[in-house]
């Protein structure tokens, strides 16, 4: 990140007038959760090219800072207003739009701008517009690697409608064989956790992550789950485990 920075800082000094670089700069600090930076890289932007707040990239830093401040409503304003744009509720072909920007918003972008959206305006309890959006980005997303994300937003929204139950059940349509089957169990394990107090369905979460995918960094997130529900004997496996791996000596089977 702070090579990043450097170049882009470089790469001002040389065009100072280049709103895309802004842009950069601004999605890096708050990255950094330097909301203040982040904010007046996209002023600067802004000043030197107007047409910068047609980027989606402008609306949804400017939203992500508005929201960690817990300003919610403004930050749905910002997001509504980018919804409008081009490009980001539905996805365009318009190659025009392409060769007009240099920074292009990616998939994982579009996917985070319609995510924080249901998250804020079910913040708002406005939740018929929230499950508006969310069935859109359903069908926007479905087999991109972006769709636990809006699974995800989903199951949030679901819980605030009390619909324990349905929320844990589109988290479970994610099988072990897909890529982010590791952040829908996280997913489960907090909802077990917050809304059911249920200890032994939350371990056994963060336990089906390993057996799936028995990494250090896997097993040392099942030890800290399990001294957080105060089963230090088995957190210590954990840890072994992991310490184990990274040796290159471990056996996955260990925890169970």
């Amino acid at each position: 990140v702070d090579v990043a920075t450097r170049i882009l800082l470089q790469c001002l000094r040389l065009d100072p007038t280049c709103s895309d670089t802004y842009l950069l700069l601004a999605r890096i600090n708050h990255g950094k959760d330097q909301p203040d930076a982040a904010l007046r890289y996209l002023e600067q932007g802004l000043s030197h090219d107007f047409s910068v707040r047609n980027h989606p990239l402008y609306h949804l830093v400017k939203a992500q800072v508005l929201s960690s401040a817990g300003e919610y409503e403004p930050a749905i304003k910002v997001l509504e207003a980018a919804m409008e744009l081009p490009g980001v509720k539905n996805l365009s072909t318009d190659t025009r739009i392409a060769q007009s920007r240099m920074v292009m918003l990616s998939t994982s972008d579009r996917a985070s701008m319609f995510t924080l959206l249901v998250t804020l305006l079910t913040k708002a309890q406005r939740l018929d517009e929230a499950t508006e959006i969310v069935k859109h980005a359903i069908g926007e997303f479905a087999g991109t690697s972006e769709e636990v994300k809006v699974l995800v937003a989903n199951s949030k929204l679901s819980i605030e409608k009390g619909e324990i139950d349905q929320a844990l059940n589109m988290l479970r349509t994610l099988k072990p064989d897909h890529p982010q089957y590791a952040t829908a169990k996280a997913a489960m394990a907090d909802i077990y956790i917050k809304h059911r107090k249920d200890k032994k369905a939350y371990a056994r979460c963060y336990k089906a992550i390993v057996d799936q995918q028995p990494s250090v960094q896997n097993y040392l997130i099942l030890g800290d789950a399990l001294l957080s529900i105060q089963e230090p004997a088995d957190a210590i496996k954990a840890f072994q485990q992991a310490l184990d791996i990274e040796k290159g000596k471990g056996d996955p089977a260990l925890v169970q």
